[in-house]
């Protein structure tokens, strides 16, 4: 059961964390979304990993050779959920969802994989200075290489 505590903790953090960083963006594009104005979406986030989980859990079980990840599952349940004309909710999927941005809810998945690498730093240090530095290139390439795509999809979307 504690297994299952800390994921519902860490989601119900991760969500107020986007909710809060969710409305600093609304502020800037001149449509504030209040945080609890998110909870509709982020419930119906919390559902699909559940169902996904759920359902990754009953085929390991049931079908122990089988080859497809929770991410999948997620994957295909969101789509079947928001899919109009194919699920009687797309309407209020769309809706709910439409009022989180994907941008703000990078901010905890970075801040959490911050204190990751933070945490295990001193394993680095031991593994010799070339993993560190190996980690550290890595990390920044893979930020800058975000950040220049992010830009340049958003002043393509008109957005900046």
């Amino acid at each position: 059961m504690s297994k299952y505590y800390k994921y519902i903790k860490g989601w119900v953090m991760t969500a107020v964390l986007g909710s809060i960083c969710n409305y600093i963006y609304s502020l800037k594009a001149k449509k504030p979304v209040l945080p609890w104005e998110t909870i509709p979406g982020f419930l119906l986030f919390f559902l699909v990993m559940i169902l996904a989980i759920m359902l990754t859990i009953y085929l390991k079980k049931h079908f122990p050779n089988h080859n497809f990840s929770t991410l999948g599952m997620v994957t295909l349940i969101g789509i079947l959920l928001s899919l109009p004309g194919l699920s009687p909710v797309a309407g209020f999927v769309k809706a709910s969802i439409s009022k989180i941005s994907l941008l703000p809810l990078c901010t905890p998945v970075l801040a959490y994989t911050g204190i990751s690498a933070g945490k295990d730093l001193s394993t680095f240090r031991k593994q010799g200075l070339a993993i560190v530095v190996t980690t550290l290139v890595a990390f920044i390439g893979t930020y800058l290489g975000s950040a220049i795509i992010a830009n340049i999809t958003l002043k393509v979307m008109g957005v900046f």
